[in-house]
């Protein structure tokens, strides 16, 4: 892996990243902008709430679906441009990274213009971790561990897509489409009946609960989780890129 290849790669990739992030961006302002002058007191306003918690929600699914993207489109065209595919692969997981930092410090920074046009109002203006955290304890978030967790499940979301748009890639056409039905179908039919009605389904739900409990704990442990799947995410994405025949 060359510097300047990698240089290039992440300067090339990172363009559209930006590009990404100040669009959800502008979205999101503007949906708040227009909650606003829509009433005329923030007590009246009951989607606020919502605007802010779907900020992290429509970053998550932001970068699943650039992970899904980029992990062929972008490395196709790279190696097509003499990059190997190691320096493809570490400068997209740096521009996620970067990306991820962008997302989170920008959610943080729009919040705290929502706190301080909240603060002279009873309305109700928050974000998902915030009200998560209000609800379980500790029971506070600061800043610092807002951005820390909502990285995390940026850089969770990018890479599981990478991994899932692989997985797709290097199935074969029959497997790929018997997956894609089946998946869903275990999922939302096959579990909750399993869960419900058989002694192995009992067991599941209950190690399943634990799990969330355990996660929803505290802001770390949910860190922490966000940082082992995208730790098996990533593994799994480089394992199948190494030999993906890309064109």
């Amino acid at each position: 892996m060359t510097k300047n290849s990698f240089i290039a790669a992440f300067r090339y990739m990172f363009k559209d990243m930006l590009s990404s992030v100040g669009v959800l961006c502008l979205v999101v302002a503007l949906l708040f902008c227009a909650a606003l002058a829509a009433h005329s007191n923030l007590a009246e306003l009951d989607s606020e709430v919502g605007v802010w918690g779907v900020f992290e929600f429509s970053a998550m699914v932001m970068m699943l679906v650039i992970g899904i993207v980029s992990v062929r489109e972008d490395t196709r065209m790279l190696l097509q441009n003499g990059v190997g595919r190691r320096t493809a692969f570490a400068a997209l997981l740096a521009v996620c990274a970067a990306g991820s930092l962008l997302l989170a410090a920008s959610g943080q920074l729009l919040l705290t213009l929502a706190h301080a046009v909240n603060a002279a109002a009873p309305g109700y203006i928050n974000g998902f971790y915030y009200m998560l955290f209000e609800m379980n304890p500790p029971g506070e978030l600061s800043a610092a561990g807002n951005m820390l967790v909502s990285f995390g499940g940026y850089m969770a979301s990018a890479l599981g897509g990478m991994m899932i748009s692989l997985i797709f890639y290097r199935l074969p056409r029959f497997w790929s489409i018997v997956v894609a039905v089946a998946v869903p179908v275990m999922l939302f039919i096959g579990l909750p009946l399993t869960i419900g009605n058989t002694g192995f389904g009992m067991i599941l739900g209950q190690g399943m609960t634990r799990l969330a409990a355990l996660l929803l704990g505290s802001p770390l442990a949910l860190l922490l989780g966000y940082a082992a799947a995208a730790l098996i995410a990533g593994a799994a994405a480089r394992l199948l890129l190494r030999h993906a025949p890309l064109k």
